[in-house]
């Protein structure tokens, strides 16, 4: 399966399908839902079953994270993004995590 073709479908993606969005999908697809927007999880009985377990590690991680620390940027300067085989990546921008009090 190509799944380049799928990640940069304009049917599927919009117009920017190359550009990093992160709220591309927030209010058309649940993060569990499989679809063929996200061929990757599978589709139908094939569909991954791990993925409401993902789901959940990912929303308690994240509100542990903004429940314990203040999390900021050390530099103000953001780096350039990362261009791997055509797609974009934002670039690895390091963080700093205080203890909230």
């Amino acid at each position: 399966m190509n799944f380049m073709a799928y990640e940069n479908s304009t049917s599927l993606h919009g117009d920017d399908a190359e550009k990093f969005s992160a709220f591309r999908h927030v209010k058309t697809s649940p993060l569990t839902k499989v679809g063929r927007n996200s061929m990757s999880f599978g589709l139908g009985k094939h569909a991954c079953p791990g993925r409401w377990f993902a789901s959940k590690h990912i929303k308690m991680t994240l509100s542990i994270l903004i429940r314990k620390y203040n999390i900021s940027v050390v530099d103000e300067k953001l780096p350039k993004n990362i261009v791997i085989r055509g797609i974009t990546v934002p670039a690895s921008i390091p963080l700093a995590f205080k203890n909230r009090k």
